[in-house]
C-alpha cells in the first residue's frame, strides 16, 4: 500500500516536459485522451481470441512481450504526431510495472499523467437516479448491469472531461490549439497503424465537424472505445456525464434526434447509441474506418492488421468499393431508408432480427429479447448474467452490422491489400459465397470474426447478415 501511495503522489502532478515545439517529433497536432483502468493497459498483450480461445496465425507471437500502452505509442501516437494525456484509474493494490514508470518518465509525448481513485459505482448510480426523477430513460441507462454496477462508462466520461481541461491548459502554454483530439481506452490492443493524418483530412466532411469512428462493436451506435474528432468539436465530450445524469438534458438530445428520424430510431437503448445520438444532435458528422484495434486480439482486428503488416495500405474508399458486407440482401428492406440508419437503425428492425435469429431465440427467455421497440432488455441475477455473456457474442452479429448493410460502401477509410496478398488470395480463393449479388462475376476473400459460424449456417443465411467483410478480388 505504501508503494502505491508513493506512486500516486509521484504521478498526480503533470510531468514537466519541454514545450511541444521543442520535441524531436515537431509540434504535436493531436491530443489523445486516455481513460479507463491503468492496470488493464499495463499488461502484456496475449494472443487469446474472444470468440474461439487461442488461435494460430500470422499474428501469433507478433507482439509477444509488448505492453498495450507500448502498442498505443507505436501505432497511434507516432502516426498522429500526438501528445498523450493519461487520466486513468488505479485499482486497489495495483503497482505499476517498471516498464510503464520508465515510459512515463522518459517519453516526450506524455503531457499529463493522472491516477485517480474513483468512488464506488453506487455513487454514480445515485447521481443517475437523482437526475432522472422521470424514470423514462433509467432502464436504458442501467440495462444489463448487475446491481451496484450501472453504466460504468461514466468513469470514462469524467476522465475524458478532466483530460479536456488539461488539453486546454497545454494549448495555452504552447500558444495554439491541437488540430485533432482522440478519446481512447487505455486497454485497447492495437494491431497495426492508425490511418494517417492525411487520410483523415481526405475524408473529413465539408460543412460540419468530423468524428472518425471504428466500424466495429457499435451495437447500433458508435464504438465507445476509440474515436477521434476535429479539435473545434471536441468540447462536447465534457458534457457527456452531465447529460446522462439529467433527464431534461438527455431528453433535449433525443428531441433533436426524433425531429430528424423516426421515434423507434431515436430511442437511447445503450451507451453506444447515446454516443452516436449526442454527436448527431450536436451536428457532428461521422466517418468510419476499418478496425485494427480491439479489446483483445480479436480475429477480425488481427486479420485487418495483418493486411497492413503484409504491405497493405490505408486508402479512401473508392466509389465502387472492393470491400462489402456479406449476406446483407437478407436484411429486411424496411430496415434501411431515410436517415434511420444514420442514427443507429430502426429498433423495430433490430428487435425483429433478434427474435428471428436462431441462436438468440433459443435463449430468448433468459436474455429477455424485447417484444416491442423501447421495452427494457436486461438480465437479472449472477447466473443469468453469465448466460447473457455466453450468448451475446452469438446474437450480436446480425444487429451490429445494420448500418454497414444499409450503407455500401460501409466505411470511408478502407485497407487495400498488397499485390502479394492479393496474389495469395487469388491462388487460394474462398469457397464462401457471401451472396452480395455482384454486377459481374466475382471472386471473394472474406474475413470473419467467427469463421466456423459461417460454415455452420450456410443453410440459414438469415443468421449470417453482416457476418463477414468480403474483398472482391476482381476489383483489386
Amino acid at each position: 500500500m505504501k508503494k502505491l501511495i508513493l506512486w500516486i503522489l509521484w504521478v498526480v502532478i503533470d510531468i514537466a516536459k519541454p514545450a511541444s515545439g521543442d520535441l524531436a517529433h515537431g509540434p504535436a497536432v493531436t491530443a489523445v485522451c486516455l481513460g479507463g483502468v491503468m492496470k488493464r493497459g499495463d499488461t502484456v498483450v496475449d494472443n487469446v481470441d474472444s470468440a474461439e480461445g487461442k488461435f494460430q496465425g500470422s499474428a501469433e507471437g507478433k507482439f509477444q512481450g509488448y505492453y498495450k500502452f507500448e502498442l498505443l505509442d507505436r501505432f497511434v501516437f507516432e502516426v498522429l504526431n500526438a501528445d498523450a494525456f493519461f487520466y486513468v484509474t488505479a485499482p486497489h493494490k495495483y503497482v505499476a510495472s517498471d516498464r510503464l514508470k520508465k515510459y512515463i518518465a522518459t517519453s516526450d509525448r506524455v503531457r499529463a499523467f493522472q491516477l485517480d481513485n474513483r468512488s464506488h459505482p453506487l455513487a454514480f448510480a445515485e447521481r443517475l437516479r437523482r437526475g432522472h426523477r422521470n424514470k423514462t430513460f433509467l432502464p436504458y441507462l442501467v440495462q444489463g448491469r448487475s446491481p451496484g454496477s450501472p453504466f460504468k462508462n461514466q468513469y470514462l466520461n469524467e476522465q475524458w472531461a478532466e483530460c479536456m481541461h488539461a488539453v486546454r491548459a497545454a494549448e495555452q502554454t504552447r500558444g495554439f490549439e491541437y488540430t485533432y483530439v482522440a478519446f481512447a481506452r487505455i486497454d485497447l490492443a492495437w494491431q497495426a497503424y492508425h490511418p494517417s493524418l492525411q487520410m483523415l483530412e481526405a475524408t473529413k466532411c465539408e460543412n460540419s465537424t468530423t468524428v472518425w469512428a471504428v466500424a466495429e462493436d457499435d451495437y447500433g451506435g458508435v464504438m465507445d472505445k476509440y474515436f477521434i474528432m476535429e479539435r473545434p468539436g471536441a468540447a462536447i465530450i465534457e458534457s457527456f456525464a452531465d447529460v446522462l445524469n439529467s433527464f431534461d438534458k438527455l431528453e433535449a438530445v433525443y428531441r433533436i434526434v426524433r425531429a430528424q428520424t423516426s421515434v423507434s430510431a431515436s430511442l437511447p437503448w445503450n451507451y453506444e447509441r447515446f454516443l452516436l445520438h449526442t454527436l448527431r444532435a450536436a451536428g457532428r458528422c461521422i466517418r468510419y474506418m476499418l478496425p485494427v484495434v480491439g479489446h483483445r486480439l480479436r480475429r477480425l482486428s488481427v486479420a485487418f492488421g495483418d493486411i497492413l503488416h503484409e504491405g497493405g495500405t490505408w486508402e479512401v474508399t473508392p466509389a465502387d468499393p472492393y470491400l462489402k458486407m456479406g449476406w446483407c440482401r437478407y436484411l429486411p428492406k424496411y430496415c434501411c431508408g431515410g436517415r434511420r440508419e444514420d442514427f443507429g437503425g430502426n429498433l423495430s428492425c433490430l428487435h425483429h432480427l433478434w427474435r428471428s435469429h436462431g441462436r438468440c431465440r433459443r435463449n430468448r427467455a433468459l436474455v429477455q429479447v424485447p417484444r416491442f421497440p423501447g421495452e427494457f432488455v436486461g438480465v437479472w441475477g449472477s447466473r443469468l448474467n453469465r448466460i447473457e455473456t455466453a450468448t451475446s457474442e452469438k446474437c450480436r452479429l446480425p444487429t451490429e452490422q445494420l448500418r454497414a448493410c444499409c450503407h455500401q460502401p460501409h466505411v470511408h477509410l478502407t485497407l487495400r491489400p498488397s499485390k502479394q496478398t492479393i496474389q495469395k488470395w487469388s491462388t487460394s480463393p474462398d469457397d464462401v459465397d457471401p451472396e452480395i449479388a455482384p454486377t459481374h462475376e466475382s471472386r471473394w476473400h472474406c474475413l470473419s470474426e467467427v469463421p466456423n459460424w459461417i460454415a455452420d449456417n450456410r443453410k440459414k443465411p438469415w443468421n449470417l447478415i453482416g457476418a463477414a467483410h468480403c474483398y472482391d478480388l476482381n476489383l483489386l
